[in-house]
């Protein structure tokens, strides 16, 4: 069941930012320790034109939905420049 997910999740991923079937997604599910935050968060990242994107949603990856995905044309938001420095993201 869990890979479906993920794989409902690397469709919802290149169908939102219209990416070419080559680009690989990576989908994770992490535990989040840090105090108030929910206890489980999904990381997607890929590379974009040698650029790395993420997007974190904080629910579990069978809870994620294209409702969570950002629009598609703030898809610049997700490029990761810097570190943000949290250990969660």
């Amino acid at each position: 069941m869990w890979i479906a997910e993920v794989d409902r999740l690397d469709r919802l991923t290149h169908s939102r930012f219209n990416l070419n079937e080559s680009v690989n997604v990576l989908i994770e599910e992490h535990r989040c320790r840090e105090p108030g935050f929910p206890p489980k968060m999904v990381r997607i990242q890929f590379v974009l034109d040698d650029i790395p994107h993420q997007l974190t949603v904080f629910k579990p990856v069978e809870q994620v939905t294209l409702a969570d995905y950002p629009p598609a044309w703030l898809l610049i938001s997700l490029q990761q420049v810097d570190a943000i420095g949290c250990s969660c993201c």
